[in-house]
Parts: C-alpha cells; sequence; structure tokens
C-alpha cells in the first residue's frame, strides 16, 4: 500500500509531531495526518476528533481502509472534550486563531502536558495569548507557503512564558528562527503592516500611539531575516 500523500501543510507538521505513545488530532477532518503519523510508526495509538460527525465519517472511511482500526479512536466532540485519558502530543489546526485560543482556555485541564502543535488560518495572535495563558511556552514557529497562502506552525511546551505585545503579533521564535522562507514572509506581513500605517497616517485625528505600535512592527519585520537563529 502506498504512502499516504500529505501537501507542504501537513509535512511540516509531521517535523513538529514528535514520536510518542499517543496522541490527539482535534478536528480532523478527513483524517490524513493522524493516519499518516500511526503508519510512519511516530505514535502508536492515536485520537482522531471532530464536531463534525459527516467529517469523522470520512476519517472512519479512511481509518478502515488503511486498517489503523486497532490504533485509531475516533469521537466526535467538541475540542478537548475527546481526551479521556492523558496524551503525550496534541494537533489543532486548520482553524481560526479565535477557535484555537478558545478551545485551549476551555480545554486546558485535561491536556496533562502534552505538546502542542498548533496552526492558525488568521489571528496567531490570539494563539500565542493563549499558549501563555495556559502555562505553555513556544518551542518552535515553522512556515509554509501552500496554494499561494502562507502558514505559520507552532509547537509549545509546558513552561512560564512572558511575551512582549510585539511577540505577540510577530512571534517570539520566528523572527530568529533561520527559516528560509522567512523573507518572503516578512516581507508579506511588512506589505500588510505599511497599508495599516498608511491609513492611520491619514485619518483625521491620527493616533500617535497605534502609530507608533505599528511602526515598531513593520521595523521588526525588516530585520527579521536578518537575525541569527536562536529562539
Amino acid at each position: 500500500m502506498r504512502p499516504i500523500l500529505l501537501d507542504e501543510r501537513l509535512s511540516l507538521a509531521i517535523e513538529l509531531f514528535p514520536t510518542c505513545e499517543i496522541g490527539a488530532d482535534i478536528g480532523t477532518d478527513h483524517g490524513l495526518f493522524p493516519c499518516r503519523l500511526l503508519e510512519e510508526g511516530r505514535c502508536q495509538r492515536m485520537i482522531l476528533s471532530d464536531i463534525s460527525e459527516k467529517a469523522l465519517a470520512h476519517a472512519q472511511a479512511l481509518v478502515e481502509r488503511r486498517g489503523l482500526q486497532d490504533k485509531a479512536a475516533l469521537v466526535v466532540a467538541d475540542g478537548l472534550d475527546c481526551l479521556t485519558e492523558p496524551v503525550d502530543c496534541v494537533s489543532i489546526m486548520g482553524m481560526g486563531g479565535r477557535t484555537i485560543a478558545e478551545i485551549l482556555h476551555a480545554g486546558q485541564a485535561r491536556l496533562h502536558g502534552a505538546t502542542l502543535v498548533l496552526s492558525a488560518h488568521t489571528d496567531l495572535e490570539l494563539v500565542r495569548q493563549a499558549v501563555q495563558d495556559i502555562g505553555y511556552h513556544l518551542t518552535q514557529e515553522r512556515l509554509c507557503r501552500a496554494g499561494n497562502r502562507w502558514y505559520v506552525f507552532l509547537q509549545a511546551v509546558p513552561g512560564s512564558a512572558h511575551y512582549s505585545p510585539l511577540e505577540m503579533i510577530v512571534g517570539p521564535c520566528l523572527p530568529h528562527s533561520g527559516d528560509p522562507l522567512l523573507p518572503g514572509y516578512a516581507a508579506w506581513r511588512r506589505h500588510v503592516w505599511a497599508e495599516k500605517l498608511a491609513g492611520l497616517r491619514t485619518a483625521r485625528e491620527p493616533d500617535t500611539q497605534e502609530i507608533a505600535r505599528v511602526e515598531a512592527i513593520l521595523e521588526t519585520y525588516t530585520h527579521m531575516m536578518k537575525e541569527e537563529a536562536s529562539c
């Protein structure tokens, strides 16, 4: 049987998911990611969870086609409610940042120190804030470009963190990650924030404090690719 093919995003997530006894994929959708983890031997068991029964039915079909029934537990659940036992690693991907933050806040008591692999389409600062709020800190921030879109993947483990407002926006690790995609990503983010700054400066009553904040963000993106790799 041929290996399950993953796109660039899920291939990167595989790299961030540590070898473990049991893992969980929240919002598993089609189930490709956890099934690939099982087939590679990165996890001995996986919990595949989704709030949608329809999505989980697709994952169930894949599990059966790949002969993984003894290693995969499929659960219809909201957020981290599926974690009825401690797991080693939890992935939450393909959602908005606000949703991921809400899942982390609501289910933090169920994590029991599990490593987190996270990726949000929007509002990354809310995800970073939630990571800090639940007593975790970021160990890696990695980039992926797929389908003409940028994606940021986060890995987090238990430990105190005190990120500045600027770090919540640009990331505490990403500016120093040495990621080869960093120049392109930084240029895109710099363009987005430059447009925001232009709007602030042309306002009838410019907010000088907000202008200074955005200027600091722009400066950081300008210099991101010049830093040595260190998180």
